[in-house]
């Protein structure tokens, strides 16, 4: 190394070479954005004492695609027991690595309450109605940007076949407004 130059600081090993992660007690609410690719070598996942409801299908397809994940802690998290836990539901049942997953419970409806996850059913979680509220809103906005295009187009369409009695109506305005005009004048002299 030349003479006046430091070695590049280091801020440790890689997060490829991640072992253990510990998330335990951090408020998550949940794991939209995070991803775990690139942490081939993690063996542990602590999600303990967090503010998780559920875990989705993107995640627990990252979680099933790491080669090493042995243990992942989710214990003492708000589970919330509706059509949106069915996936999550199906794979603490097939999945080994989940420590204590027998005491993962439900925390909400109250129907469900402090009922095992490992233990609910499909026909528990009612799930007959559509709960995916985003695509129902944008169902929503497509069938009222229709009806507003339509509107639209009706009035344009009726604006056209009226144009001959539009200008009748505006010269007829204008005729009037002018009448108006001497009057006042006739009157103010």
């Amino acid at each position: 190394m030349p003479p006046g130059t430091s070695e590049p600081h280091r801020a440790g090993p890689s997060p490829a070479a991640l072992q253990h992660l510990d998330l335990r007690n951090n408020s998550l609410v949940g794991l939209h954005n995070v991803s775990f690719q690139g942490l081939g070598q993690l063996e542990s996942l602590n999600l303990s004492d967090n503010s998780l409801m559920r875990l989705k299908n993107a995640t627990l397809s990252q979680l099933r695609s790491l080669p090493r994940l042995q243990r992942i802690s989710l214990s003492r998290n708000p589970w919330v027991c509706d059509c949106n836990i069915e996936d999550m539901v199906n794979w603490l049942k097939e999945s080994n690595q989940v420590e204590g997953k027998g005491s993962l419970s439900c925390s909400n409806p109250e129907g469900l309450l402090n009922k095992p996850l490992v233990k609910i059913r499909s026909s528990d979680l009612n799930c007959s109605l559509p709960v995916d509220i985003q695509s129902q809103l944008q169902t929503s906005y497509v069938f009222l940007g229709i009806v507003l295009a339509l509107i639209g187009a009706i009035f344009l369409l009726v604006l056209y076949l009226n144009r001959k009695g539009i200008k009748n109506i505006s010269v007829a305005t204008t005729e009037r407004v002018i009448k108006l005009h001497q009057n006042f004048f006739k009157v103010c002299i």
